[in-house]
Order: structure tokens, then C-alpha cells, then sequence
């Protein structure tokens, strides 16, 4: 057994002692879901792990965020995307096991901090899941009737200043508040305005939704449907996932004489992991040219990157996160 790195964690705790903690030990809970008890990953696993444990925590995790990365990319209905999801977590073990969602994410964590483009690309894909299990979350907790389950998410999760209206203040504000979110209700929510839990954030921390009038503003304070919290949950966790691999790296260069020789290489490897194949050069030394990638697509490409190239050919343009994607497999298709 292989006494845990995750004592290098964000905070870094001086006091860190193995011994005086539990094991890390992966059970599954059947009535936990990934998908509706998101979390922020605070607090770090400690205890002992075995080498293969480690590894295979972390591999499966890593190809599950690669699949969900690519599964995103093709633009399938919601219904779809949610059955394919559904099984990518499935697949990985992630679904319903606690444990190994928190212990495969700091292991992750550890492999991802120590490059910037490592850290950017670890950084988009745990927010862009967060965002995804938060907003199952939401569903099922959007309205007034079930708003406990979202109120004791965000005091677990440091978020107890996002506190609901008042009955009184929603009532005053019943008729402004109900034409703010009549837009919503025409564009097929499953939730009626005036069943809605409303927060009541200063209005510089959503600009984009005060932007897109899709909020009241008054006296500074924006009303934000519970539908829409989301946008203010996921800036919190991309802010302290980046904080946190910041200082991850910092503490990894300091105390990487302490990490065990075998855990080093098994990060290094991870890291090379997050890359397939299909991106790596060509060692047939052949070049490939504009005028061939429309027989390539449809003869090797893998579903992914066909989807983004009719896309592409289609309406001559992709979304930021899509070209990222494909610029990077053109480059490594040489």
C-alpha cells in the first residue's frame, strides 16, 4: 500500500498525518447519483491506496471526461446526450460511487496542475461536468416546493450567501419579476414563473444575464431565477478549481522529493493520456492538404471531428470550444 499524495491538496495542512485518518476506501452507494449531488471538491481523500486502485481511479475518470468532452461536441438532443452521458459514467464506475468520483478527481488534480494547457484543458472539462450535474440538480429542485434540496447544496458547498427572496419581497415584485422571466416560460421551462425560487445577487456578479435582460435589476440587486443559478454556481467552481490547481502545482514542485518514484510516473502518464491517437503526427511522414480532409472526413475521421467538419462546411463556422478541438486534431494529423 502506497500511502495517499493527496496530503498535497489545496490547502496544504502541515498537519496532514496519515495514520490518524480514515482509509480511502471506494464503496458504492446505491443512493447516491453523480447527477444529483454535485459537489465542489473541498475537501481533499486522504489515507492509503494501492498503485493499481490509483491508476485505474484515474484512467477511468480521464477517459469518462474525454467521452463526455466528445459527447458535447456532437450537439445531440438533450434526451440523447443525457442517456449517453448516463452511460459514460456508468461505464467508468462513476455513477454511483462516491468515493471514487472524489478520490479519481484529486488524483487528476495532481496529473493536470503542472502546465498550463495541462491545467486549461482539466479546468474546462470538471467545470463543464459540474455544470452539467448542477443543472440536474436544478431540475428537479427549481421550484419553491422543492427548494430544500438546492438550499442545502450551497450551504455544503460555501454558498450560504445565495439566499432566496422573501415570500413578502416576491410579492411585492410578484407582477416585474413575472414579465423578467415570461420569455422563459414561452421558451418551453418546465418550471411556471410563479412557481420559481428567486436569489437576489448584486447585479455585476451576472452581467451576462443583466446583459441579455433576462433578469430584474433594482437598487443594484438582480432577482435571478433558481433556473438560471447555474451561471453564479459554475463562476464559483471554475475560480476555486483554478485556485486550487495553482497552488497544487506550487505544493507538487516543493514536496515531489516526498511523492514515491512510482506515483510520479504514474502522473507523468496521465497527463500524456488526456491526448488520442488520433492526435498524434503521422510517423508515415505523409502530408495531408485542404483539399483532402472533405475524403478524410468521411473515411477516417472519428465521429467527433466529422461532426465538426460538416459543421464546418455548413455553416463556415464553429463555436470557440469546437474549433479549439479541431485546430488540435488537424495539427496532429500534420
Amino acid at each position: 500500500k502506497l500511502t495517499s499524495s493527496f496530503g498535497i491538496q489545496q490547502e496544504m495542512s502541515e498537519e496532514w498525518t496519515p495514520k490518524e485518518r480514515r482509509l480511502v476506501s471506494p464503496k458504492k452507494e446505491d443512493s447516491w447519483d453523480l447527477f444529483t449531488e454535485p459537489t465542489f471538491y473541498a475537501d481533499a481523500p486522504v489515507g492509503e491506496l494501492d498503485l493499481v486502485e490509483f491508476t485505474e481511479n484515474a484512467a477511468d475518470r480521464l477517459r469518462a471526461l474525454r467521452e463526455f468532452e466528445e459527447a458535447r461536441l456532437l450537439g445531440k438532443e438533450e434526451a440523447e446526450l443525457d442517456q449517453d452521458v448516463r452511460r459514460i459514467m456508468r461505464n467508468s464506475g462513476l455513477l454511483r460511487d462516491k468515493e471514487k468520483d472524489k478520490v479519481s478527481h484529486f488524483i487528476l488534480r495532481l496529473a493536470f496542475c503542472r502546465t498550463e494547457e495541462l491545467k486549461r484543458w482539466f479546468l474546462q472539462q470538471e467545470t463543464a461536468l459540474f455544470s452539467y450535474r448542477f443543472s440536474k440538480l436544478l431540475d428537479s429542485a427549481s421550484r419553491r416546493s422543492e427548494g430544500a434540496k438546492l438550499r442545502k447544496f450551497l450551504d455544503a458547498n460555501g454558498l450560504g450567501m445565495l439566499e432566496t427572496i422573501p415570500d413578502e419581497e416576491q410579492e411585492e415584485l410578484r407582477v416585474p419579476l413575472l414579465q423578467a422571466t415570461r420569455a422563459r416560460a414561452r421558451k418551453s421551462s418546465s418550471t411556471a414563473p410563479e412557481e420559481l425560487l428567486f436569489y437576489k445577487v448584486a447585479f455585476e456578479d451576472v452581467t451576462s444575464l443583466v446583459s441579455r435582460r433576462q433578469v430584474l435589476v433594482r437598487g443594484g440587486y438582480a432577482y435571478v431565477p433558481s433556473e438560471d443559478l447555474g451561471y453564479i454556481v459554475e463562476t464559483h467552481f471554475r475560480t476555486r478549481l483554478s485556485h486550487a490547481l495553482a497552488l497544487a502545482a506550487r505544493s507538487l514542485a516543493t514536496k515531489l522529493g516526498e511523492v514515491h518514484e512510482k506515483v510520479g510516473d504514474k502522473l507523468d502518464a496521465l497527463a500524456k493520456m488526456h491526448l488520442d491517437s488520433e492526435y498524434k503526427p503521422s510517423d508515415h511522414g505523409e502530408k495531408i492538404g485542404p483539399e483532402d480532409l472533405d475524403a478524410l472526413s468521411r473515411r477516417s475521421y472519428p465521429p467527433c471531428m466529422r461532426h465538426l467538419h460538416s459543421k464546418l462546411r455548413e455553416l463556415h463556422h464553429l463555436k470557440h470550444g469546437g474549433r479549439q478541438q479541431y485546430i488540435l486534431f488537424l495539427k496532429g494529423a500534420g
